[in-house]
């Protein structure tokens, strides 16, 4: 059995990050993230965002 029979079908979702007080002289980090792995909260988000 493969992975797509484990899972089924999932909707990608779009994770945005912008960080909040970037150091000056250094423009602001501004991440976007597409995955189809689940993500039901914001520490799910965050976690996503660390790897």
């Amino acid at each position: 059995m493969d992975k797509q029979n484990w899972y089924g079908p999932r909707a990608p979702t779009y994770i945005i990050a912008l960080e909040g007080n970037p150091p000056s002289g250094r423009e602001q980090i501004d991440m976007k993230l597409l995955t189809n792995l689940p993500v039901d909260d914001l520490s799910v988000a965050v976690e996503k965002l660390g790897w």
